[in-house]
């Protein structure tokens, strides 16, 4: 949980939107986090098969998507949930559990598969 709390504050204050990749063991230990993509102030482009290319190499049994908006609303676009469930779909054929893909602003955050947005 610290690292989730260091991550999101420091993810919180960037000034392009960045997508990370955060792959868990059965145990819910991180055995793979890093940055995927990087953005401009407004947009980002996710390819799955890179995503997915990383989950397969590092034999992840799950995975935890997070990315920032710089403009301080964390509420997802059309586009985060169209790339969400085209990550959903992948994890579900290859029986990996898509644990969240997180939205993180500077004063909340947004969990797309519960739709809740959380102060920071």
């Amino acid at each position: 949980m610290i690292f989730f709390t260091y991550f999101i504050i420091e993810v919180s204050n960037l000034n392009t939107e960045n997508f990370y990749l955060i792959l868990l063991n059965n145990n819910n230990r991180i055995i793979f986090k890093q940055l995927v993509y990087q953005g401009t102030i407004n947009q980002i482009s996710i390819d799955p098969k890179d995503i997915y290319y990383l989950v397969l190499k590092n034999h992840a049994q799950k995975i935890i998507c997070a990315h920032n908006h710089p403009n301080n609303d964390s509420s997802p676009s059309k586009h985060d949930i169209e790339t969400t469930n085209a990550l959903i779909y992948i994890a579900k054929v290859l029986k990996i559990e898509f644990v969240d893909h997180i939205i993180i602003s500077k004063n909340n955050f947004y969990s797309i598969l519960l739709q809740t947005k959380f102060d920071i």
